[in-house]
Formats: C-alpha cells, sequence, structure tokens
C-alpha cells in the first residue's frame, strides 16, 4: 500500500521542478520578444541568414549512431543561435531558439512538454552564457577580431552555458528519484555532451567574420551532415533488425528500451513500459522437420501477428530463435496483461505458412518498467523467470507478483546453483544417486532398479527432489542433469557388474531430452564408454511427454529402441495419455502411479483401475510395475492381479549402488 503513495510523491516532486523550470525559462523567453522586436527593424542581413538557417536545420535532424545506445539527436541550431546571442545578444537568440525547438517539436511529433521544457532549458543557458559574456569583457559583442579576451569568451562562455544547460537536466533527474545520472552520462557523455559542445564551439568561426555570404555557405557543410546523418541512421537500422525476420534483434530492443526509459525530457522522468517474453514450443522441430526457411517464414508469421494484437506504437523484436519481445509503451500491468492474453488466443489459431498448417504452442513472461528493472536484460530475466514459474504451474501467461519476488529469485538462485553442481567439479559430489529396488512379486527376487537423483546443497542442505526437478525443467539444465545421472548410473552398472550383480537400471527422462535430436547419440555413446549393454537400461518417458509429442520425439524414442534401450511409461493414470498413444510408441514397460496403488486395500475403485491398467498392459505385453507398495496387503493383492512388479518401501527404500549389493546378498531370496 506504501508503493504507489510514494510513487505518488515523486511523481508530484518531478512535475514541481518542471513547472518551476518551464516558468523560469517562459519568464525569460516572454521578456526577451519586446527588445527582440525592437531589434528586427535594424537586424543586418547576416542575422536573417543565421535565424533561418537555424530554423532550417532542425527540420533534418544530425544523429550520431552508437553502437549500444539510441542514436544522439544533435540541435545543429545551437551553433547559429549561439553566435547570434554573441553578436547580438541573448534576448534574439532566445527566441530563435525557442521557434528552432518549435520547428524540431512540430517535425518530430513530441508533446508540448518536451517543447516547453526544451525550450525553458536552452533559455536558461543563454541567459546564463549572456551573463558570463558581460562579466567576463564587459560588453554582449565580441566584434570581429578574436584577441586574447575574446579568446577567454570563446572558452569560457560556451562552457557556461554547458553546465547550465546540463545542470536544468541534472535537476530534473535528481528530482526523479532514481539512478538516472549514469544512465544519462553514460550514453551520452561522449556522444550529446561532447558533441553539442563542438556545435557551441562553431559560433566563434561565424562571428570572425560575419558576411552574407560567409553565412549562406556554412549552409553547405550542414546540409553534407543532414545527408551522412540520414545515411547512418539508415544503417544504424539495419543493424538493428534480425536478418531472418526483419524484427528488431537484441540491440535495436536494447536501444529502444533506452530511448524510452532514459531521462531524455519530462515526460519519460516517470515512465512507464511493459515487456512480453513469447517462447514458442516446437520451433525447433519444424526447422528440422521443413527446414529453416519455413520455421523464419513462421516467425514472420507470428510477428505480423503480434503486430495486430498490438497498438501501433508497440516495439516488437525477437531475442532468441524461438523467443519474441514485445515492448508496450506507457502500459500499465494491467494492459499488460491484457495484451498478453489476446496475443495467447491468436496464437492457438492455426497459422499457415506456404501451403502448411502450423499450431503454434506459447508461454508468456511478463516484466514491468521501472518495477521489474529500466534496462533490456534485467526485464527479459524478469520475464524469464516468469515463464519458469509459468511452466511449473501450467500457465500460458505469468508475471511475477512482488510478493512472489523473493520466491522467483529463490528458484533462479536455485537454478544457478543446480547447474553449478552439475558441471564444476568441485561441487560434484554434492549430486548422488540412490538405487530403489525392483521387485517380482511373485518370487520376491529383484530384478532391477530405480535410479533417484537427490541433492545436498552445501548451504540449503537436502533439496527437495521436486523442487530440483521443477526448477531444472523450466530450463535447459534438466537435459544436463540428465546426462549426468546417466553418467553416474553407468559407471555403477559397470561396478555392479564386477561384483557379480546384474541389473537393470531405470532412469528418468525429460520431455526435453526427449525432444532432443542429439539424446539418442548422447545415450550410445555413454553405453559404449562404460561397456554397458542397451538392454541394461531404461528410460522412463512421462505421458506429458507423450501427450506433447512431436517428430523429433518420435525419432528419439525409435532410435532408441532400435539400439536396443527399454521404454518405460511413467506414473501411467495421472496424464492424459491415451490408448492409441500407447499402442503407437514401442513401450516395454509401464509404471502405474502410486496414488492408485497406495489405496488398493480400501478402494474398491482404486482396486478396479489398477486391475484394468495392469491386464491391458499385460494384453500389450508390457512389464507392468507398481510404485508406492508400503505394506504387505498391498502387495498381496497386487500378486493376485497378475505378474506384477513391485516398487516402494515394502521392499526397499533408496540406497547408495554399494549398500545395494550387501542389501541384496543378505535378502533370502537372492537373484
Amino acid at each position: 500500500m506504501t508503493r504507489p503513495k510514494a510513487t505518488s510523491r515523486k511523481a508530484l516532486v518531478v512535475w514541481g521542478t518542471y513547472a518551476v523550470i518551464v516558468a523560469t525559462g517562459s519568464a525569460l523567453v516572454l521578456l526577451s520578444i519586446p527588445s527582440t522586436f525592437r531589434f528586427l527593424p535594424e537586424a543586418p542581413v547576416e542575422f536573417w541568414l543565421l535565424s533561418i538557417l537555424a530554423l532550417l536545420v532542425e527540420l533534418s535532424p544530425l544523429t550520431i549512431p552508437h553502437q549500444r545506445r539510441q542514436p544522439t539527436r544533435l540541435a545543429v541550431s545551437l551553433s547559429l543561435t549561439f553566435a547570434i546571442m554573441l553578436l547580438w545578444g541573448s534576448a534574439v537568440a532566445i527566441v530563435v531558439q525557442t521557434l528552432a525547438v518549435g520547428v524540431a517539436t512540430l517535425r518530430e511529433r513530441r508533446p508540448w512538454t518536451d517543447f516547453a521544457f526544451d525550450a525553458a532549458r536552452f533559455s536558461l543557458a543563454f541567459q546564463a552564457a549572456s551573463w558570463a559574456e558581460g562579466r567576463i569583457g564587459g560588453e554582449s559583442t565580441l566584434g570581429v577580431d578574436v584577441d586574447e579576451f575574446g579568446l577567454a569568451t570563446v572558452l569560457l562562455v560556451p562552457l557556461v552555458w554547458f553546465l547550465v544547460d546540463n545542470g536544468v537536466i541534472a535537476l530534473i533527474l535528481t528530482a526523479a528519484g532514481r539512478a538516472s545520472w549514469r544512465r544519462w552520462l553514460g550514453p551520452s557523455l561522449y556522444y550529446y555532451q561532447a558533441a553539442t559542445a563542438g556545435l557551441l564551439m562553431l559560433a566563434p568561426a561565424l562571428i570572425v567574420a560575419p558576411t552574407g555570404w560567409a553565412v549562406a555557405l556554412l549552409a553547405i557543410p550542414l546540409a553534407l551532415f543532414g545527408l551522412v546523418s540520414r545515411v547512418l541512421r539508415a544503417q544504424g537500422r539495419d543493424l538493428n533488425r534480425d536478418p531472418s525476420s526483419q524484427l528488431q534483434n537484441i540491440r535495436g530492443l536494447a536501444d529502444s528500451v533506452d530511448r524510452l526509459l532514459i531521462p531524455g525530457s519530462p515526460t519519460s522522468l516517470s515512465p512507464r513500459l511493459g515487456l512480453l517474453l513469447v517462447r514458442l514450443s516446437g520451433l525447433g522441430d519444424i526447422t528440422n522437420t521443413f527446414g529453416r526457411l519455413v520455421s523464419e517464414h513462421l516467425v514472420d508469421r507470428v510477428g505480423e501477428l503480434l503486430t495486430a494484437d498490438t497498438s501501433s506504437d508497440a516495439i516488437i523484436g525477437r531475442v532468441a530463435s524461438a523467443d519474441i519481445v514485445v515492448l508496450l509503451p506507457k502500459a500499465d500491468l494491467g494492459h499488460v496483461q491484457h495484451v498478453a492474453d489476446r496475443i495467447t488466443r491468436s496464437l492457438m489459431a492455426p497459422i499457415d505458412v506456404d501451403g502448411v498448417v502450423f499450431v503454434v504452442r506459447s508461454t508468456i513472461g511478463i516484466a514491468t518498467a521501472p518495477a521489474d528493472g529500466t534496462e533490456l536484460g534485467t526485464l527479459t530475466a524478469q520475464a524469464e523467470r516468469a515463464i519458469m514459474e509459468a511452466r511449473r504451474t501450467g500457465a500460458m501467461v505469468r508475471t511475477i507478483p512482488a510478493g512472489d519476488e523473493v520466491e522467483a529469485r529463490r528458484r533462479l538462485s536455485l537454478l544457478t546453483d543446480l547447474r553449478a553442481s552439475i558441471e564444476q567439479p568441485e561441487h560434484a559430489d554434492e549430486l548422488y544417486v540412490l538405487y530403489q529396488p525392483q521387485v517380482r512379486i511373485e518370487d520376491g527376487h529383484v530384478i532391477g532398479v530405480e535410479a533417484l537423483v537427490r541433492w545436498r546443497h552445501p548451504d540449503r542442505g537436502l533439496v527437495d527432489t521436486t523442487d530440483m526437478i521443477l526448477t531444472a525443467e523450466a530450463s535447459g539444465v534438466i537435459q544436463l542433469l540428465t546426462l549426468r545421472v546417466l553418467d553416474d548410473v553407468l559407471a555403477q552398472l559397470d561396478a555392479w557388474k564386477a561384483a557379480g550383480l546384474r541389473l537393470r537400471v531405470s532412469v528418468n527422462a525429460s520431455a526435453k531430452d526427449f525432444a532432443s535430436r542429439q539424446f539418442a547419440d548422447q545415450v550410445q555413446r555413454r553405453l559404449i564408454r562404460h561397456a554397458v549393454g542397451p538392454e541394461e537400461l531404461e528410460l522412463e518417458i512421462t505421458e506429458s511427454a507423450l501427450v506433447t509429442a512431436s517428430p523429433s520425439v518420435d525419432r528419439t524414442v525409435a532410435d532408441l529402441v532400435a539400439m536396443g534401450v527399454g521404454l518405460s511409461l511413467d506414473d501411467f493414470g495421472t496424464g492424459f495419455a491415451s490408448l492409441q498413444q500407447i499402442r503407437r510408441y514401442p513401450l516395454s514397460e509401464l509404471k502405474i502411479d502410486r496414488s492408485y496403488v497406495a489405496a488398493i486395500t480400501t478402494s474398491q475403485a482404486d482396486r478396479a483401475m489398477v486391475t484394468a491398467i495392469s491386464q491391458l498392459a499385460f494384453e500389450l505385453g508390457l512389464r507392468v510395475v507398481a510404485e508406492g507398495i508400503e505394506d504387505a496387503g498391498t502387495a498381496q493383492l497386487l500378486d493376485e492381479i497378475g505378474p506384477i512388479i513391485g516398487q516402494g518401501w515394502h521392499f526397499g527404500h533408496p540406497m547408495p549402488g554399494p549398500d545395494l549389493v550387501a542389501w541384496i546378498h543378505a535378502r533370502p531370496d537372492r537373484t
């Protein structure tokens, strides 16, 4: 409840400061008008040439492209109006510069608040420079000879103008109460400030010989500057575009965020900006199946849909092959969420690309500025966290409310630490694998084990396995985790064989693993490296992976089965897999979820479900594993149903690999 009040107070201070600056500058303009009218009848031709030229140059702005930030627009008219001030006083210079600012504002269609602020700060700077000139030389006019006295004026008067202009900007930035100094100075110190100082230093060249011809000839280099500026701007636009989709690239988006959020005028002092990170699912499969050209055309079509679903001032760019960013200027969170919902509905409709119809799945993460950050990297990181939460909760659109920020950062920290535990040797012992026996119920023989990964964090202690898996699945880390577990498991199988023990091991794999084109090859290379037969490995696939299966999943499954690796359908009954999908894939095993098994001694419905699932699997030639067996009564009922393999604490708890050997040898019924 305190945040809106704080924001309101900040806005009051900002606009109060703005009002004082504009009122003071406007007073100077009004006071300058009478003396300017008195001067005009006697004004020399050089004055009229300089004044007209000052207005004309604002019709073709000069900008300096920057490799990381937005192009810096220069008020070229300053060099001309500064010369007017040195020659004929500050009053006429203030009036001419105000007119030049008006021309630039109309040409760029900027709001009147920008015009008022720019005119005011320039007026204040001219008045201060004129005062400094009078203090230095006792006159408001230099004349045509630049002697030692004039040189001091040439150096010091522009410095006063420069300091006052930037002091006014600094005053209103300070009122904004943000860390804006670095952002204002960083991209502009060597560009806007340096170039402005250079323009001011051009004025003495005009006052040395202010003849009509000299002033007229000045139009030639200024016109050339404008031409070069337009060419550079065009090149800059090309550099800011993704060459494939013609959407803005990361550089272009960063420029746009800076342009919208770096305070350069009063209207951007309290900016609002919404960012949508639209992640397209299955784009890699489309590329692999139909080729890159088709997938790029699909992204183009998605970009067109996003353009149609957003306002004309929205900015759309591409930050990765399957990630599109939408920037919504001046948008609050409610409007951003509304646009995200509209985009989600649009992307649900089939998209026709060159006669082929695609259905694109998407997840959208939301971030807003300045609440979630003021730079593209910070905002996209926040939106990335929102996507992770969306995938964890099954949502299609997600933002991170203020109350969830701590949780989101905790998950991000957890993800970073998990990656370190997987990849860095000094953290290798934090991850370890336990093995839970799988026992044939009818005779008690141990026929296999399931590998269960555990993570003991150096600071957090034993991390909840579900928390770890959900965090990993929301990113590419799950694939690294699977490969790490496979390495440990296959090394353990090799060690068991040396001890005279041969078992089949089931390893959980995620939908992302099966969707990877490299996964089958990665498994095969590891089997060869550890001298383990493929028949000793069973990979568990979830129902959700089958439901969302794609051509790449089909290919991976076919390759794994062809090399002899078993395929087990995990947690059957908890998802949406149909009988058609079970028949479609070459499964070797079906695992009944513990939620059905645990209640078969008390629930007739659950007992009927387990019986029906088991009989179906038997008819299809599949092994049946019942998970979560905790007591002898449950095991007995399952034995009555058929040749079911049992797994649960009734038979054995998860244990380290070396302990499993001793446990099996100590059993009365040994394999």
